[in-house]
């Protein structure tokens, strides 16, 4: 297992800027004897304690924001995985769950951008000897198991009230001309795909 704490400071050439950042991150790994086979446990994590930027004589804190106002791209304070396998003759079951912590939309009054929580499943059946000498394993898995939406770009008004967005096709505006589409955010990791499916078969020699 392995914790660690990381402290960068960089300064920026011309503009006078410095970044200072502090985080902690964590991978711990860990097997077992389980009933017929092995019992595999892994978590990884990373929290952000503190991500200041200074320029200009502004100094603001860019953890915990999506950052849209600056240079940077959207830093949860958290994200987290959290997975299990189990391993029994050929056959190998895999569980993982996905964190990704909430967050505020400086593009829209710091509302709150809610935690994303994504569970991954995948079976392996692997044999010798079907092609050659070198194994060969046929897996069938799912990324977002459980067909979790992204969650959205939470809009507020002046007075820290939610405004819906209203769809261009459907007679609506998009108010105050914020463009924070395509209503969710791919630089935090979310994904509209959806739930993903897939086959895969490899072979070795």
């Amino acid at each position: 297992n392995l914790v660690s704490r990381n402290v960068h400071a960089i300064k920026f050439a011309g503009g006078g800027a410095a970044l200072i950042r502090d985080r902690f991150d964590m991978n711990l790994r860990y097997s077992i004897d389980a009933g017929s086979g092995t019992l595999m446990l892994d978590a990884a994590a990373t929290y952000v304690l503190e991500f200041d930027v200074s320029n200009g004589g502004v100094t603001f804190d860019g953890a915990g924001s999506r950052n849209f106002g600056n240079n940077f791209s959207t830093l949860p304070e958290l994200r987290a995985n959290l997975g299990a396998t189990y391993l029994m003759g050929g056959h190998g079951i895999t569980g993982k769950f996905r964190y990704i912590d909430e967050y505020e939309n400086d593009q829209s009054n710091n509302g709150i951008v809610d935690a994303w929580k994504v569970f991954d499943a995948q079976y392996t059946y692997t044999m010798n000897g079907l092609i050659g000498e070198g194994d060969s394993s046929f897996t069938i898995g799912a990324n977002n198991l459980f067909d979790e939406e992204p969650p959205a770009l939470t809009r507020l008004d002046s007075n820290g009230n939610p405004r819906p967005y209203q769809s261009p096709s459907a007679g609506g505006l998009i108010t105050d001309g914020l463009a924070d589409r395509p209503g969710y955010d791919d630089r935090a990791g979310h994904d509209l795909r959806g739930r993903i499916v897939y086959v895969k078969f490899s072979q070795g020699f």
